[in-house]
């Protein structure tokens, strides 16, 4: 959160990235805030594919379908 903050989007994609390696691939808040730090980078496909697993593991999440229709918006 602090590095996306400070827009250190690098970084904080690679401590995601890490907590994914601690707690493994089941957490939806940790596939929502890379999803959210790659549309920061206008990587826009590697968000919607980081919001469909978060959408995967949690449905109905207020904020991850608000991102994806943004970013389906966009592009």
């Amino acid at each position: 959160h602090c590095y996306r903050k400070l827009g250190r989007y690098e970084e904080a994609r690679r401590k995601h990235y890490e907590a994914l390696l601690v707690a493994g691939p089941v957490n939806p808040i940790t596939f929502k805030a890379l999803a959210f730090v790659c549309a920061l980078e206008n990587k826009g496909s590697d968000a919607l594919r980081y919001l469909a697993r978060a959408q995967s593991l949690k449905a109905g999440d207020p904020f991850g379908e608000e991102l994806t229709k943004r970013l389906m918006d966009f592009h």
